[in-house]
């Protein structure tokens, strides 16, 4: 009797386990259906007008189906290019792939790495149009049309990365199974997820959100456990412009933090979830509320009209107990002027001191703000929020506890993670590149892999010595920038460092501008790997980060006027003045006019600009300067 029961308690055991496990699969299984950006596309416009526009643009062509994305009829011709896929292990029902690169692809890559090192956009041209499937090159090139203002073709060139990633797919990489996982730790695979990840913005632009979210849903589901991109912390909002709000509430419910870490998190790319006492998220508490609001405002209120919104009054009352921090800054972003909200004396005492907290909540507030701006919601959330300041001065409130213990011990103990540092990297919300730590925004990054992992696995020499140019010529190129450089007004400044140093460091843009044209002309890299973009390095970079690209000629949005700001009257546009001058001079010596005239490409640079012009990178700006009093 004693072994039947123990038997009948391990099939109960095994059965709960497989249930848990085919809950978890479901929540990270695509449904490939909605993957197709035209179809959402027509049931918003229409199929006529969709349609139309297909049968001009495929007239003629038959092109092989994809399921990530729809090949355009001017596309080059598919070539493989040596890029592949494996099958490294199956454990638990999970299959773990690695894409694979050739001796062709490698030798490839290397020649994109000299083409990033020249800081030259036509030689990334070149490149492609010789080999139109290199997916890093197209990820680059689509910064670049990004940053100029293209964003037609910068949402091209990532559809094509995507179609080749695809056709190089294992047989058994089955994306709607919701088992297969592609490690961030090997660098084949890395340019994939960038890839989804940027596809998912451009589908928000064009309003896709049911295909946005089923993107982000596939982004979650390649790594779950370390989540390198920190697609958790976007599908909250995904789900909800989808409509998808029982599937957000399953989530939170099934696929909580300490599931999602269930098998650790690598100690060298700490995951953004990766303890038990992390559990609660500001975004999905939040969201959570918001979207059983909306379960209740669908289905009406079956009694009283007053209580349809119980529930969801609920949640919203534990949200704001546990992240106190997120109300003003949700209150403001959405434009209400309630001062007996944003005056309470409550928000300073819930001040959280961790970089980390404050991170999360700004990053869900830049994110879903809009969602709360709907006239009901933010009526909802108004009235919760004044009924439960009282609350919030109740020390003995198990929930005020457990959100005194999230803002005090939890968060603060632990850093800003990696994930959650590239998840802002790559995203579009500027703002909140302010809000990295210094170790993260003290460094350059390529923008076709920010911040890779430190323990990262791939076929690639970083050694750049076989291919940087040590000669003679570039030698005195490189004496004659140390000359400039030295001539600078801010150059002994800010090589003293310290706050001081760093807000009088605006102008040296220019000399970081003077830095890209003697690596164009192939000066010595002073050690840095090939394709690493001068950004600053060390205090160079100790200011908040943010995107600039030089495209068309130009120095990237609003870059050219911060030029000016570290100078006042007269003396000021003379040196400027006269480091143009320089350029120009130096320029016309060490690059012959023309040299560039017969590249075809719509974004060729003016030749006059080409040494001027910086690749899509991480820029470090300098604070405002000090004021004159």
């Amino acid at each position: 009797m004693e072994g039947d029961a123990s038997a009948h308690a391990a099939s109960k055991l095994n059965a709960a386990t497989e249930t848990m496990s085919a809950a978890r699969r479901s929540l990270l299984s695509v449904d490939t259906r909605f993957l197709d950006a035209d179809a959402e596309m027509k049931r918003i416009f229409g199929s006529k007008v969709v349609n139309s526009e297909n049968r001009a643009r495929n007239h003629g062509r038959i092109i092989k189906k994809s399921t990530l994305t729809n090949p355009r009829v001017d596309w080059p011709r598919y070539d493989k290019l040596g890029l592949g896929m494996d099958l490294l292990e199956t454990a638990d029902g999970i299959l773990h792939f690695s894409f694979t690169h050739s001796k062709q692809y490698q030798d490839i890559q290397y020649q994109f790495l000299e083409c990033v090192a020249t800081h030259d956009p036509n030689t990334l041209v070149g490149l492609l149009q010789m080999y139109p499937y290199h997916v890093d090159c197209l990820l680059q090139l689509s910064e670049v049309a990004k940053h100029s203002g293209d964003w037609q073709m910068a949402g091209e060139f990532i559809e094509r990365a995507m179609y080749a990633f695809e056709r190089a797919f294992h047989p058994q990489f089955n994306i709607s199974s919701g088992s297969v996982r592609l490690s961030y730790n090997r660098a084949e695979n890395r340019a994939f997820s960038l890839a989804i990840h940027r596809h998912i913005q451009f589908l928000t632009r064009r309003g896709c959100w049911r295909t946005a979210f089923e993107f982000n849903r596939l982004l979650l589901s390649l790594d779950p456990t370390t989540d390198p991109l920190s697609a958790l912390l976007s599908i909250d909002f995904h789900a909800l412009k989808a409509h998808e709000h029982a599937y957000l509430l399953r989530l939170h419910a099934e696929f909580t933090p300490a599931a999602y870490s269930d098998h650790g998190a690598h100690a060298s790319d700490r995951g953004a979830h990766a303890g038990d006492s992390l559990s609660p998220l500001p975004s999905f508490v939040y969201s959570s509320a918001y979207a059983r609001f909306k379960q209740e405002s669908e289905r009406g209120a079956a009694g009283d009209a007053e209580n349809r919104h119980e529930e969801s009054t609920r949640l919203l009352r534990r949200a704001v107990c546990l992240f106190p921090g997120a109300v003003v800054p949700l209150f403001e972003k959405c434009g209400e002027k309630d001062r007996r909200v944003l005056d309470s004396a409550v928000w300073v005492a819930c001040e959280a001191d961790s970089p980390y907290l404050n991170l999360l909540i700004r990053l869900f507030v830049e994110r879903n703000f809009a969602l709360w701006k709907e006239p009901e919601v933010i009526s909802w959330l108004k009235s919760t929020i004044l009924a439960t300041l009282p609350l919030l001065e109740d020390a003995s409130d198990p929930t005020v506890q457990e959100g005194l213990r999230l803002r005090t011990t939890d968060y603060p103990n632990i850093p800003v993670p990696d994930n959650l540092s590239r998840h802002i990297l790559i995203s579009d919300h500027q703002a909140l590149l302010h809000y990295l730590p210094p170790e993260v925004t003290s460094q350059s990054y390529h923008m076709y892999d920010p911040l890779p992992p430190p323990d990262s696995i791939g076929p690639y020499d970083d050694d750049a010595s076989g291919r940087s140019g040590n000669g003679t010529a570039a030698g005195a190129a490189h004496d004659v920038m140390a000359m400039l450089r030295n001539l600078l007004p801010w150059g002994d400044q800010a090589a003293a460092g310290g706050r001081a140093g760093q807000l009088r460091m605006q102008p040296r843009e220019l000399a970081e501008q003077i830095e890209a044209f003697a690596a164009a002309r192939g000066a010595v890299n002073d050690g840095r790997v090939p394709g690493q973009f001068p950004g600053g390095d060390g205090e160079e970079g100790a200011a908040a980060a943010t995107v600039a690209v030089a495209a068309g000629g130009g120095t990237g949005e609003g870059q050219g006027n911060r030029w000016v700001d570290g100078f006042f009257g007269f003396t000021g546009l003379a040196v400027i003045g006269g480091y143009l001058a320089t350029l120009v001079c130096m320029f016309m010596f060490f690059h012959p006019v023309g040299a560039y005239d017969s590249c075809p490409c719509s974004f060729t640079v003016p030749h006059a600009m080409l040494a001027l012009y910086i690749p899509p990178t991480i820029i470090l700006p300098s604070p405002p300067p000090l004021s004159s009093s």
